[in-house]
């Protein structure tokens, strides 16, 4: 199991290519290129050159590009912003190949005026089979996989279940698009969010259907996507018990950098670091829980 994480902050404050310099300073295998933090990264703001001398900077350093996530929101109430994020999501998915990463995580639909409506998860599953659908050949052309990812939303200011948030759910859409450029990502802090239990959700997915995580901790009530431990809602070593038993194959990729925010710049190196520390510490239960 490769550590990984992704460029967020780091690219937001010191820029992408520091970024990277960071992460293999601070012991990362590998890195997941946040398409969504930048409209420069999900629309033709830099040539093809920009992202192919990035990833040779990455590989060269040993942490090279093996994930991505594309620009929030799949679809809106509004039909013209939904297409132009559809278009935005392909060109992410073009500057995540020239990177090298293998796959990408892409947001299904999840109009929030259904969440209420007893019809919405069927009405939103095709929606969903069609988006994903349409996806298939920029992935087949581009050479990346498709992650959908279990979602959460709000009703009433109270955190509710979302598309793909439970098991079922999930392995449905999995099972309905039967394409070997799709797969599941799990994202462990949304499960928590949605009282779901982490390692039941793994054990229903198996082998076959988890390809990636998004690995952070929250406090149950807020999507804090902190660092493993410091928001107290999920049971890591079930979580990776659960990872050992059904052979997971995947990295352990991070979407904690939220841990990063409260902290001067300053501290950035170091908290990295730190990070690190905390996912070696996980993939090291991971490999004793194999045995």
């Amino acid at each position: 199991m490769k550590l990984v994480t992704q460029t967020d902050y780091l690219a937001e404050h010191f820029g992408l290519a520091a970024a990277v310099d960071m992460l293999a300073d601070a012991g990362y295998d590998g890195i997941d290129f946040s398409a969504y933090a930048s409209e420069e990264y999900y629309t033709d703001a830099h040539p093809a050159s920009f992202y192919t001398e990035l990833r040779a900077r990455a590989e060269e350093r040993g942490v090279p590009f093996v994930q991505a996530h594309a620009p929030h929101g799949s679809s809106f109430q509004d039909e013209a912003q939904t297409a132009r994020r559809f278009d935005e999501i392909v060109t992410s998915m073009k500057h995540a190949a020239l990177l090298g990463a293998s796959c990408i995580v892409v947001h299904p639909c999840q109009h929030l005026h259904y969440i209420l409506d007893p019809e919405a998860p069927e009405r939103l599953f095709e929606i969903n089979m069609d988006f994903y659908r349409r996806l298939f050949p920029y992935a087949e052309e581009y050479g990346i996989r498709v992650m959908t990812e279990n979602m959460w939303n709000f009703a009433d200011n109270v955190i509710v279940h979302s598309t793909c948030s439970r098991p079922s759910e999930m392995i449905r859409y999995f099972d309905e698009l039967d394409h070997p450029l799709f797969g599941c990502c799990l994202d462990i802090g949304h499960t928590a969010l949605v009282r779901e239990d982490a390692a039941a959700f793994i054990r229903a997915l198996g082998n076959k259907r988890l390809a990636c995580l998004h690995v952070h901790d929250v406090d149950g009530t807020h999507d804090s996507h902190t660092v493993p431990y410091f928001g107290g809602a999920i049971g890591w070593d079930r979580v990776m018990e659960a990872l050992a038993e059904i052979g997971y194959t995947g990295n352990l990729t991070y979407e904690a950098d939220c841990f990063f925010a409260p902290l001067p710049e300053a501290l950035a190196p170091d908290a990295a670091r730190f990070m690190a520390s905390i996912g070696r510490t996980l993939v090291g239960k991971f490999e004793a829980y194999r045995k």
